[in-house]
C-alpha cells in the first residue's frame, strides 16, 4: 500500500468543497440547498401569498427578500397562516397587496 501525503488528501478535499460551493452545495449549508425555493414558493391555487417563516424568531419573509428561503430554521406557508400563528412580516411589512 502506498503512502498518500497529507497535502494530496487536503487538496482533494478542498477541490471537492470548491466544486460543491460552485454548484451552490456548500457542505455547511447542505440542508438549505436541499430545500428548493422555487418549488415551495409557487403561489397557491387560491392566490394565497407564500412566505418563508423563520421559526427561530417568528419573522416571515416575502418572495424577493434577502432571507426568503435562506434561514436555517424555517418553512414555507401562506401569509395568512403565518399571521395566525403569531409571525410578523420583516420590518412589519405585509407581502400581499392591500393586506
Amino acid at each position: 500500500m502506498k503512502k498518500v501525503s497529507f497535502a494530496l488528501i487536503a487538496g482533494l478535499l478542498t477541490t471537492g468543497f470548491v466544486l460543491a460551493e460552485s454548484r451552490g452545495l456548500h457542505p455547511a449549508a447542505a440542508p438549505l440547498a436541499a430545500r428548493s425555493v422555487s418549488a415551495g414558493a409557487a403561489p397557491a391555487p387560491d392566490g394565497a401569498v407564500k412566505v418563508w417563516a423563520n421559526t427561530a424568531n417568528k419573522v416571515y419573509h416575502c418572495e424577493g427578500d434577502r432571507f426568503y428561503g435562506k434561514t436555517r430554521k424555517g418553512m414555507f406557508m401562506d401569509e395568512a397562516e403565518a399571521k395566525s400563528m403569531g409571525y410578523y412580516g420583516e420590518h412589519g411589512k405585509p407581502c400581499a397587496k392591500g393586506a
